[in-house]
């Protein structure tokens, strides 16, 4: 699979820790879906960092998403997760032609209040993401 990166600004700005965590993470399963569900030829990486925010988006030409998400499946549920715990919004699009995925996260610094996970602990509890 052919993958291309792009960065705005080039360089990017450094990013809180846990911002820059859930960036890589999230840009990784979703060239793993691409690469193991959607059968892509091609992927494209974007990430451009703001004063406040940086926007992920991942987009491939692979099959899209079925019809019925298979259940049991854990990497979008993972992505949405990360994107949360870090107070920022995540979305998905996909049809025929591709499909995109979409992290909006803030880059003010750590959010105030340590935001509950799925599993009841915290994050900012030590616990590696």
């Amino acid at each position: 699979m052919a993958i291309s990166v792009h960065l705005e600004p080039t360089p990017l700005p450094p990013l809180p820790a846990p911002v820059e965590g859930a960036v890589y993470r999230i840009a990784a399963e979703a060239l793993a879906n691409a690469v193991r569900h959607a059968g892509a030829a091609r992927c494209e990486v974007r990430v451009a960092a703001g004063r406040s925010t940086a926007l992920l988006t991942v987009s491939d030409n692979g099959s899209g998403l079925p019809a019925q998400v298979r259940p049991g499946g854990v990497g979008l549920g993972s992505m949405a997760e990360r994107a949360r715990e870090v107070g920022g919004s995540f979305e998905v699009v996909s049809d025929a032609r591709g499909t995109s995925v979409r992290a909006l996260l803030p880059t003010g610094g750590e959010t105030a209040e340590p935001v509950p996970r799925a599993d009841g602990t915290r994050t900012g509890q030590g616990r590696d993401r």
